[in-house]
């Protein structure tokens, strides 16, 4: 990438979530300088899981990786999301209040690429400043610059959840049921099709 007149080569691991490769992960923190912190807007566990990747960072690189990007994905899928924009603000704000860090939160689309290369753009701009280059960093509108002082919280959950976040998470949990509720009547009215299948064809 071309930043400013400054050339930049980015190195991007992208590490699988799941349990199964976590003992693998750990070596691709060390020597990061930043992180995309990725949730799935149609999944609220998602977003909870913020806090508990930034620890992961931080406790693998050395303190390496610092800065970090929040991408709300799957922006897309405006019938099925589960989290609003708003609800992932006030969390994230929860989380910068808890850690010190401050956070860029935007939404994306890997599937359209809405965002994508603006998410490139923004999360290198801060690794410049973070080693004193001195460039620019206008934040369009839907992009948002979330700093500690932002939500007058003490604290923010760690593995679980706070008082103050009880709302949101209650919200997300009443999402959650609904959801699991839908996907239990469909498949009793999936089996129910097989079987009316099935026995027309005896």
């Amino acid at each position: 990438m071309e930043v400013e007149g400054n050339k930049i080569t980015l190195k991007i691991f992208d590490l699988a979530g799941q349990d199964a490769y976590a003992t693998a992960r750990k070596s691709f923190y060390k020597g990061g300088q930043a992180a995309f912190l990725v949730f799935d807007v149609q999944d609220p566990s998602s977003l909870h899981n913020l806090n508990r990747w930034i620890d992961d960072a931080k406790e693998n690189s050395s303190g390496s990786v610092g800065t970090f990007v929040i991408l709300g994905n799957k922006a897309d899928l405006v019938d099925t999301r589960q989290v609003s924009n708003e609800m992932a603000i006030e969390y994230c704000q929860q989380v910068a209040a808890q850690t010190g860090h401050t956070f860029v939160f935007l939404e994306t689309s890997a599937k359209t690429g809405l965002n994508i290369e603006l998410a490139f753009n923004i999360i290198t701009t801060r690794m410049m400043r973070k080693f004193n280059v001195d460039v620019p960093l206008e934040l369009p509108d839907g992009v948002r610059l979330i700093q500690p002082g932002d939500a007058p919280v003490a604290a923010a959950p760690t593995g679980g959840s706070s008082s103050d976040l009880q709302p949101i998470l209650d919200k997300m949990e009443a999402m959650d049921q609904r959801l699991a509720t839908l996907e239990d009547r469909f498949g009793k009215l999936a089996q129910i099709v097989k079987n009316l299948v099935e026995a027309q064809n005896k």
